[in-house]
């Protein structure tokens, strides 16, 4: 079953990722600046995304908007770099993970009054992911993903398909890897990286909810997205918890 089969595959997609905010030096809220994924790894949870969402800022996860504070409520997170030695020398990859099983609060997604006025018409729980949730692409499913946009760009109509500030896409087809990230083709010609501002890190994801990759990049003139590949953070989620117990 494709994702254009399915009624329900918005929904999927817009609680399969986190938002991720940035904060000032007081902790107030700026802006939205990138993606994650929200993964229980053994016994440990862990907030997935791209290193670069964290380079030259300070970030927490958006656990869910508060009314009658007029706030978000966030949770800084502390990313520990990733590496890798294919030969003597080490190379930091656009993978970052962050250890968050001191705080298990599940956040949530909230759809607000378009009107501006605070208030939470609907929240449901954002999607809590397992290790066998971390998969291999094929070159016959269709993926998707959705993330936050920073800032709010206007709506494109080929690419958006609810409103205010999450980036829906889908109709995402694997065709191989270069480099070591995984390749996904679009279904519409690449549209300019602004539509996808904030969307780093998002987990990329099929109909039954495994994740194949993480967003880190795209190029335009082949109308591409790259995925950091799922298996490889596996196998950093799994060297960090062997070593941490």
């Amino acid at each position: 079953m494709t994702a254009k089969q399915t009624p329900n595959w918005q929904t999927i997609l817009e609680a399969s990722f986190a938002p991720l905010a940035r904060i000032n030096e007081d902790d107030t809220f700026v802006g939205f600046g990138g993606s994650g994924a929200l993964i229980d790894f053994g016994d440990r949870r862990f907030l997935c995304s791209a290193l670069h969402v964290f380079v030259n800022h300070r970030i927490s996860l958006q656990i869910n908007w508060v009314a009658q504070q007029n706030q978000t409520r966030t949770l800084p997170l502390r990313p520990e770099l990733c590496f890798e030695t294919p030969t003597t020398r080490a190379r930091l990859l656009d993978f970052a993970i962050c250890d968050i099983t001191h705080n298990l609060e599940i956040p949530m997604v909230q759809d607000l009054d378009p009107n501006g006025s605070g208030k939470i018409l609907m929240e449901r729980p954002r999607t809590i992911f397992g290790k066998k949730c971390l998969s291999k692409p094929d070159k016959i499913t269709e993926y998707g993903f959705a993330g936050i946009t920073l800032p709010k760009r206007e709506v494109h109509p080929e690419i958006t398909i609810g409103s205010g500030i999450v980036r829906t896409v889908t109709g995402l087809k694997y065709l191989g890897d270069s480099e070591g990230f995984h390749n996904f083709g679009l279904s519409i010609d690449h549209p300019g990286h602004i539509y996808f501002e904030g969307c780093s890190g998002a987990p990329i994801i099929d109909i039954d909810g495994k994740i194949v990759a993480f967003v880190c990049g795209g190029n335009m003139e082949n109308s591409t997205i790259r995925g950091f590949p799922a298996i490889m953070a596996k196998r950093f989620l799994t060297k960090y918890t062997e070593e941490e117990s």
